[in-house]
């Protein structure tokens, strides 16, 4: 299910996506997920294309942060997406949350 996320937000062109393995540290999720898209409306298209996945695919899934578009999180059970305008990503910062956690290699 991690490969399909990796693409679906890569073919939305979600920016600078970077997953870290949490299977070994967290118990209630394997992946979370952090990207960009360049607006409110893409990142509007990339949880968009998210929940549509899950729907098919009949995974749970709950979304946050949609009204504003800033930042999204969708959370799909085993994996959490972060969806940040650039400048929320920076402001927050989650990357520095996770500085020892191990990322997964992406084949984009």
């Amino acid at each position: 299910m991690i490969k399909d996320v990796i693409k679906i937000i890569d073919d939305v062109r979600g920016q600078d996506i970077v997953c870290y393995d949490m299977r070994e540290i967290s118990p209630y999720y394997e992946y979370v997920v952090i990207c960009s898209g360049n607006t409110n409306r893409q990142t509007g298209a990339i949880m968009n294309h998210l929940r549509d996945y899950c729907l098919k695919n009949k995974v749970k899934v709950h979304v946050e942060g949609k009204s504003s578009g800033k930042w999204i999180l969708v959370d799909m059970q085993e994996i959490v997406v972060n969806i940040f305008i650039p400048e929320e990503r920076e402001y927050f910062q989650l990357e520095k949350l996770w500085l020892d956690i191990p990322k997964l290699e992406l084949d984009l």
